[in-house]
Parts: C-alpha cells; sequence; structure tokens
C-alpha cells in the first residue's frame, strides 16, 4: 500500500479515531509514514492490540513509530514482534510492566533506530530476542 500511496502521491491516512483512541496517529514527518503515539495512557496489552490491530484492518502499514511509554504492557505486542510494519523503526516501550524477552522477540524488517526498554524490571532477556536487529 506504501507504494501505491507514494506512486499516486497520496499521504498515508491513519484509521478513525474511535478505533485507536485515546492513542493520536499522526504523519511522522516524511509524508510517508505514520507515528502512533500512546504515552502515558495506562492501556493494558489487550487495548495496545486492538489498536494496533486498527492499522492493519485498515491495510495500513506504513508505521514508523510507535510510541507506547508509560502503559500496563507486561509483554511486547505480538504486532511488533511478527513484523507486521516493514517500516517500523523506532519502538518505544519505556515504563511498562515487561520482564521478559523471549527468543524472537524483535525481528525488525526495517533498519532499528530506536528501542527503550527503560524502567520495565527487565528479568529474563533470551540470547536471541534481538533477530534483525
Amino acid at each position: 500500500m506504501l507504494v501505491v500511496g507514494l506512486v499516486s502521491g497520496q499521504a498515508p491516512v491513519c484509521p478513525p479515531a474511535n478505533q485507536i483512541n485515546p492513542c493520536t496517529c499522526a504523519d511522522s514527518g516524511d509524508g510517508a509514514t505514520l507515528t502512533l503515539d500512546c504515552f502515558n495512557q495506562g492501556l493494558p496489552d489487550n487495548r495496545v492490540s486492538t489498536i494496533l490491530d486498527a492499522f492493519r484492518a485498515n491495510g495500513i502499514s506504513p508505521l514508523r513509530e510507535v510510541v507506547l511509554w508509560q502503559n500496563q504492557l507486561t509483554a511486547v505486542p505480538t504486532q511488533i514482534k511478527d513484523s507486521i510494519f516493514p517500516l517500523l523503526d523506532t519502538v518505544d516501550l519505556d515504563e511498562n510492566q515487561i520482564t521478559t524477552l523471549a527468543g524472537g522477540t524483535f525481528n525488525f524488517k526495517a533498519p532499528l533506530v530506536a528501542l527503550y526498554l527503560n524502567s520495565n524490571g527487565l528479568q529474563t532477556i533470551a540470547h536471541n530476542a534481538f533477530q534483525g536487529i
């Protein structure tokens, strides 16, 4: 879809606000990719998963940045682990409740620019948690 959007000169479109509420979605500043911002919303795993699914359900894959800082995540969202967003290069998971990074937790398709995991109380990190980085 990104190629189609770029060829036709159309910027990527965010899902409807009611599908990603209370988070926000905006152009990443390059006219071709999006940023999902869920900073300090206190969201649990299942709500974040539903929000990320809204991007996939609408055929939207040009997510470049996902900000999930200060929520109630106990695990890295499956959508991030499964690399369904091929342009994703920045993930902020600071200040959640993630204690374990299993094998294959991170397998990015785009070159990783930033991954934030501060203040999660990480206790276990598998030797192959960071594939494709």
